[in-house]
């Protein structure tokens, strides 16, 4: 009898183990992450939004405050647009070019081979393609769990078989929200954490986000205060050359 109650507590051990071996499944984290904010009908029925608010970057001892527009609609094109007293500059893609001026300085293009490739991989994150378990492109991992932002968060690396590009998002244990984003492109590593989430048409949005970029220990805090909808106009994330008025709306 007392053989037969260690085999069984040993079996009970092994199973317990068996189980803390077992890593969660990131592709159900990032899927219960998009429920947490919305929900995929909410992201679909989104319109162009408009965010209004500061802005500050600072890079060695310099610091520069100003005004913010950014402007993005749900498939993955963006415009940004910061007026200081540096002046004005403006970045941002249609998925088919990415673009950027300051001031009265060249409209610079970037459309090479592998700008257009991380434009696709940019637009299939953008619509949450990487949290399909049958993906063919993109490979997801749990990689444990860290504090980040003030929250206990899972680690989860995407990863993505047409470049070296890949995202680690830090999702909130309790609330599913992504709390922090580390993307690494063409060299540099973009660190982000979002904060103070607002519904902006039935989607969370956070209205604080931080960044720095490496190399060069460049920082710059994004405090917006307002969001509004507007028209279903591609082309106003076209080359300023491209759009009517050569400026942001």
């Amino acid at each position: 009898m007392i053989r037969y109650g260690m085999v069984v507590l040993i079996s009970l051990m092994s199973l317990i183990g068996m189980q803390a071996l077992v890593k969660p499944d990131p592709a159900m984290i990032l899927g219960r992450s998009l429920e947490a904010h919305g929900g995929w009908k909410a992201f679909e029925a989104l319109p162009v939004l408009s965010f209004t608010g500061d802005f500050t970057t600072t890079k060695d001892a310099a610091t520069i405050n100003g005004h913010i527009t950014r402007i993005m609609n749900n498939s993955g094109c963006e415009r940004l647009e910061y007026r200081s007293s540096a002046g004005t500059s403006q970045q941002g893609t249609n998925l088919e070019v990415q673009w950027e001026k300051s001031n009265d300085g060249p409209l610079i293009i970037h459309k090479s081979p592998a700008d257009i490739t991380r434009m696709h991989i940019h637009k299939l994150i953008a619509t949450y393609q990487h949290i399909y378990p049958d993906t063919d492109i993109f490979t997801l991992r749990y990689k444990g769990i860290k504090d980040c932002n003030g929250g206990i968060c899972h680690i989860i690396l995407v990863t993505n078989n047409l470049n070296d590009d890949a995202v680690t998002y830090f999702v909130d244990k309790e609330s599913f929200l992504i709390r922090g984003m580390k993307q690494r492109d063409s060299g540099n590593i973009v660190t982000c954490t979002f904060d103070d989430y607002a519904t902006c048409f039935g989607f969370l949005f956070p209205m604080k986000v931080k960044t720095v970029t490496q190399p060069g220990d460049q920082g710059i805090s994004w405090d917006f205060h307002d969001v509004s909808a507007m028209p279903a106009d591609i082309t106003l994330f076209s080359p300023p050359e491209q759009h009517p008025g050569g400026k942001t709306p």
